[in-house]
């Protein structure tokens, strides 16, 4: 994941009513940028000692804003087959396509 990068996706948050531009000043100061915000997709692609089902990023606390991207084990909130389940459904139905594993 890539923690707390300072993209435009909090600009369009603000400007659709999602975050407080007060609240959204407050905490981008605390952000990175949106390179070391790839890091931990770019870990899980390219590392060679990466494992199928790694997950990557700055941490997985609620502070895990920034910082070097390090392996980690998903909560059991997001690792089960429902969540994953909805997450492949709703990625075939938003472009339009299904996959076969």
């Amino acid at each position: 994941h890539p923690g707390l990068a300072n993209t435009h996706l909090q600009q369009t948050s603000v400007a659709e009513g999602g975050m407080g531009s007060l609240f959204t000043n407050i905490m981008m100061r605390f952000s990175q940028s949106p390179e070391d915000g790839t890091m931990g997709l770019l870990s899980c692609m390219c590392l060679p000692d990466a494992q199928s089902g790694q997950f990557y990023g700055p941490g997985s606390s609620t502070t895990a804003m920034r910082g070097k991207a390090e392996p980690f084990a998903l909560e059991s909130f997001y690792d089960n087959d429902a969540t994953r389940d909805l997450l492949w459904n709703k990625s075939e139905a938003a472009i339009g396509a299904s996959f076969e594993i």
